[in-house]
């Protein structure tokens, strides 16, 4: 059996407790042997409480030999800069989504990885997840015919933030769309492949940062795109949601950005409704699973830099086609 991973954390949040801690606990593979903080203080604080071995400055993680592999972990303006550093530092990198603030940053992510041979993979944890590959599996196949439509919804309820959020913060590059709408973006453009944006409005939570965002888009062969974001949300429950509308039926997937907590695949075709039930492992297992294959095995990366570049294209799109400035820009 190949040894864990040792990995560093940068970043002191919450997402590395759910999105990797976890996981980790519950799937193996990956040894998580330090954190890294602005301040080592704050950084040894936060170790001794997640029961790290050890805590450092974001650049004394970077330096530390012992260290092969990084989980950037870090508000969204600092992905880039750190990210490019991990790389150079020879570790192996995880990188949160959104990848960076803008495409431009994507691409010189994605260019230190080429330049320095190292492996960069970002966090879009719904994509490992086996219901994903189903659900396109079904849509190649031809089950619902030529795609017409195709609708994400994400929509969370005001009451679960502040206002000092970094969500909504502009110096850190925050935003409905940079949060929610990465799932949105790269759910639509795995689905229908890759959209004109068309329309686009956003309902500023302040001057520059979008509370919530509508866009519409049309994509290869016809197909229009929808998608509906909000980080203000009245009602008290999430929406999370997508459909695919074709020429012989729909598809409806509850929570596709976390299938084990959703309702599986379900399918009206022909005027006949099946349900397929999801797989019940987390998505973020899936994730740990295969960037330690990827460091470990030299596993193919399901969701390289390339994907960030056209993630962050789509997202800076929508952002100029509501009359705002894309992140970092």
């Amino acid at each position: 059996m190949a040894a864990p991973v040792r990995l560093g954390v940068l970043g002191a949040g919450a997402i590395a407790k759910y999105g990797l801690f976890a996981p980790v606990s519950r799937v193996g593979g990956i040894d998580i042997v330090a954190v890294g903080a602005r301040d080592a203080a704050r950084a040894a604080e936060y170790a001794r409480e997640n029961g790290i071995p050890r805590g450092a400055t974001y650049q004394a993680l970077l330096d530390d030999p012992d260290i092969e592999a990084v989980y950037v972990a870090l508000p969204n303006s600092l992905h880039c800069e750190w990210t490019v550093k991990a790389l150079e530092a020879g570790k192996a990198v995880l990188c949160e989504k959104p990848c960076a603030s803008n495409e431009g940053e994507a691409r010189i992510m994605a260019e230190a990885a080429k330049r320095t041979g190292g492996i960069l993979v970002e966090a879009v944890h719904w994509l490992y997840h086996p219901q994903t590959p189903r659900m396109k599996q079904i849509l190649d196949a031809g089950a619902l015919g030529a795609l017409r439509e195709i609708k994400f919804n994400f929509l969370v309820p005001g009451k679960y933030f502040t206002p000092d959020d970094i969500r909504f913060s502009t110096v850190l590059a925050g935003g409905a769309t940079m949060d929610l709408g990465y799932y949105a973006v790269s759910f639509l453009r795995y689905v229908g492949g890759e959209p004109e944006i068309t329309s686009a409005t956003a309902t500023e939570f302040r001057p520059g940062i979008d509370g919530a965002m509508v866009a519409e888009m049309r994509f290869p062969g016809g197909c229009v795109g929808h998608m509906d974001l909000s980080l203000n949300y009245g009602a008290d429950d999430f929406v999370i949601s997508a459909e695919i509308v074709g020429e012989r039926g729909r598809m409806i997937l509850e929570n596709p950005v976390h299938p084990s907590r959703g309702g599986g695949i379900e399918l009206e075709i022909d005027g006949v409704r099946t349900v397929e039930a999801p797989h019940k492992r987390a998505t973020y297992d899936w994730q740990s699973l295969g960037f330690a294959a990827n460091v470990r095995d030299g596993a193919p990366i399901l969701t390289p830099a390339e994907e960030g570049i056209a993630n962050m294209r789509v997202i800076d799109d929508v952002y100029r086609a509501a009359g705002m400035k894309p992140r970092g820009t």
